[in-house]
């Protein structure tokens, strides 16, 4: 039989009166561990596959450049979805690690939004970018916005239960799908490997990729990845037209790319933190650490098979 906790508390606290105790009584809740269905949630629409990625601090503060008059709405639909785990705010700070911004050129390459996380080797999210196309033909920018902060936020995949993480987004309904999701992915930490799910490469990237990135620290460039592809292991050679180069090592699990890009200069000691999603034969990807001049690339792009 369970007793509830106020009816424990009782009992202590009679316990203590009868044989004059003084030392204190603690109730601890009990905290359930995670089902293997809230697991294989995570593993299913998490960014890192059977790697647990996600942000480590509590308060993230958001920038924007957009002024759009509901993103306070946004922020605070999805801070109600996160709990005390994750909480985003505004701030007037242009180097807060999640920065919200309109982007036109993303119509070049079919996009109405997009939101892209870095990652550090200990697989804690240090900062993203969520950028809306505002140009005719995209959904409302507010039901872009309130989709691409759940990919921000940590939900890498997209639902088909008629949820805002829908494509194409229609609605705004939060369903429970993604509230038990951040409930769960709460409770794990960065880096950790969730053992218990099996989750074997999706997607074939054995070959060649070409296409660009560019960071604020340096204009766009074309880049080519050379890909070997082995189960879920992966290795490579990956250079670029501006001169960056580097040694490719990964583990794939689904259809994401967990990577280190290290250089081929032995006074580059330090490797470039990776990670990479892959669907209909594009790829999306990210680095970010510092390169041998001692900058911080933070790389954004996307290749294609020629």
């Amino acid at each position: 039989m369970v007793l509830p906790w106020r009816l424990l508390l009782v009992l202590c606290i009679a316990l203590h009166l009868m044989i004059g105790l003084f030392t204190s009584c603690t109730i601890v809740p009990n905290v359930l561990p995670l089902s293997s269905d809230d697991i294989r949630l995570v593993a299913r629409y998490g960014w890192g596959g059977r790697y647990v990625i996600r942000w480590a601090t509590s308060i993230v503060e958001v920038y924007d450049t957009t002024g759009h008059p509901r993103l306070p709405e946004v922020i605070h639909r999805w801070n109600e979805v996160h709990g005390e785990w994750l909480r985003f705010r505004l701030t007037d700070n242009p180097t807060s690690p999640l920065r919200v911004s309109y982007d036109p050129e993303l119509g070049r390459d079919g996009y109405c939004g997009l939101a892209a996380i870095w990652r550090d080797a200990e697989n804690r999210i240090i900062r993203s970018e969520v950028r809306v196309n505002p140009e005719p033909g995209c959904q409302d920018p507010f039901l872009i916005l309130l989709h691409e902060f759940g990919h921000a936020a940590g939900f890498r995949g997209h639902t088909t239960d008629g949820s805002v993480m829908d494509v194409p987004v229609i609605t705004e309904v939060i369903t429970g799908t993604i509230v038990r999701f951040f409930e769960s992915l709460g409770r794990l930490s960065p880096g950790e490997v969730l053992t218990a799910v099996s989750l074997p490469p999706t997607v074939s990237i054995d070959g060649l990729w070409r296409g660009r990135m560019a960071s604020e620290a340096m204009p766009e460039t074309t880049v080519t990845f050379h890909l070997r592809q082995r189960g879920s292991r992966v290795e490579g050679r990956f250079a670029a037209e501006n001169g960056m180069a580097g040694n490719v090592t990964g583990s794939l699990s689904g259809e994401v790319l967990l990577f280190e890009l290290g250089s081929a200069d032995p006074a580059c000691s330090e490797p470039l933190i990776g990670l990479a999603n892959f669907f209909d034969e594009t790829m999306l990807f990210s680095f970010s650490g510092r390169d041998c001049l001692g900058e911080h690339p933070d790389g954004l792009g996307r290749a294609e098979r020629p």
